[in-house]
């Protein structure tokens, strides 16, 4: 990251992503340049010239007289051209905006995907220029004599009720509260192994139909008997061998036909089930419901198989999952951004909660690539939760395209911006939340067990040998 870059805080305008913004079209400065003053003036520097041309003809004269209205339409089309980036000068100068450290950009853009759909701003506090209404025209950024032509504006209390519309913030407290259960990973629970879980049952019960020509409907109750159906519990408690006997089925072809589906979805890892019936299914499900995931996310939202490894599969000492804590972690830098713009937190409180989001990300991910992995997975399982598969994969799929973008546009995030390393404090950080208990419990995989997961399918026990590792 060059010095020349991050000193210029001239920032993104609406409806652009490069840094710096791009100056006006030509026919945009063109047609203010040819103001009626302008005219005016234009046109009484020309008479010279004129009159020169209608006396002398196109000579020497006539070409010096012509000078003079030559630098003033040049100096026209010039402050045409560059307004935008005088009027982005002067409100980051009434901010009092300065250049920020490479830790506190790699915090600010941890809400990346945002930044850019919104066409905003990566290098200050604030995602674009907002005007504090409250304080009216004594916010120092705004103007009534000398009002902003090129920008467009965020209101304090436009803010304030899209933060109490979508996420029930109307105080600094609440704002606070929000902030940090996002950036320890409690919103987002159960939603992405209830993913992998469903679509782990789906194939898997649709191998035994085939195998068996049983309905897909029959093998649950076999598995997971509900009620108090003693015999139902015996099978379920006992071998596979005797489960898949009910249906005329051998364990040899079972698993075969499993391991033609893991071939199917290019498996690198190993499936090795222990435990009753009822565990060794669980985990077949959700080792397959795990590989259909990552079959989507590589296919269709175009990420290598080894960023979705580092999401979906333990690393590190902790044995960490990531799954969508960078959904969490994006959409909470987001929202402190917006609450500061709001006027619900101070500039200095917003900077106190950077250092933590920085260190659990640098913790928790290696790269932005991963990083943008665990969100788009994260929005999937969340949209998922409210709307028909079908539509959550295509509006997954526009936010995957965001994250792709952020990463390869003009501003390449991941050229501009390094991602942060996972020092000792880091580690410490995460270790720390991991530890707190109130940490989403699908990130250590051996507490993927009855007591806190909730089933994807209605009254599912969840054994001990059911955890996703």
């Amino acid at each position: 990251m060059t010095n020349e870059f991050l000193s210029d805080n001239v920032q993104n305008l609406a409806g652009t992503r490069t840094v710096p913004p791009p100056k006006q079209s030509w026919a945009k400065a063109i047609s203010e340049a040819f103001i009626q003053s302008r005219l005016i003036l234009l046109g009484l520097s020309a008479v010279p010239a004129a009159l020169s041309f209608l006396v002398f003809g196109a000579g020497v004269l006539f070409w010096i007289f012509m000078i003079f209205p030559a630098l003033i339409l040049d100096s026209s089309l010039r402050r045409s051209r560059y307004a935008a980036t005088r009027e982005i000068k002067r409100y980051h100068a009434a901010r009092e905006n300065e250049l920020l450290s490479v830790e506190e950009l790699q915090a600010l853009n941890l809400c990346a995907r945002f930044t850019y759909r919104d066409s905003g701003w990566y290098h200050t506090y604030e995602n674009s220029p907002y005007w504090d209404r409250k304080a009216g025209f004594d916010d120092p950024a705004f103007s009534e004599t000398r009002p902003y032509l090129h920008q467009k504006f965020d209101y304090s209390e436009q803010l304030a009720h899209g933060l109490k519309r979508d996420w029930g913030i109307t105080s600094k407290q609440s704002a606070f509260s929000t902030i940090r259960e996002l950036r320890d990973g409690q919103y987002h629970r159960c939603s992405i192994v209830n993913l992998i879980t469903q679509d782990g049952f789906e194939i898997v019960y649709g191998i035994l139909s085939k195998l068996t020509g049983a309905p897909e409907g029959s093998f649950h109750p076999v598995f997971f008997p509900e009620g108090e159906d003693a015999a139902q519990e015996e099978v379920a408690g006992g071998s596979l061998v005797a489960a898949l006997d009910q249906f005329g089925l051998d364990e040899a072809t079972f698993f075969q036909a499993i391991d033609e589906k893991r071939a199917e979805l290019d498996d690198p890892y190993t499936l090795s089930v222990h435990g009753t019936a009822r565990d060794q299914m669980f985990q077949i499900v959700r080792h397959i419901g795990r590989l259909a995931l990552r079959n989507d996310v590589r296919n269709m939202f175009l990420f290598d198989v080894q960023a979705i490894g580092q999401v979906l599969y333990p690393q590190g000492d902790q044995d960490l999952l990531a799954l969508g804590w960078g959904f969490d972690l994006s959409r909470g830098m987001f929202l402190l951004r917006r609450c500061y713009a709001a006027g619900f937190l101070s500039r200095e409180e917003l900077q106190a909660e950077l250092p933590a989001y920085r260190q659990i990300a640098a913790a928790a991910f290696p790269d932005w690539t991963s990083y943008f992995c665990s969100e788009v997975i994260g929005y999937l399982s969340w949209k998922a939760a409210k709307v028909e598969s079908s539509e959550a994969y295509a509006s997954a799929s526009t936010t995957a395209r965001e994250c792709r973008d952020a990463l390869e546009q003009q501003f390449p995030i991941g050229q501009q911006v390094p991602w942060p390393e996972a020092d000792d404090a880091a580690r410490g950080r995460l270790r720390e939340a991991l530890e707190g208990g109130d940490v989403n419990p699908f990130f250590k995989p051996e507490t993927l067990g009855a007591k806190v997961a909730k089933p994807a399918l209605e009254n599912i026990p969840q054994p001990a040998g059911a955890m996703l590792h």
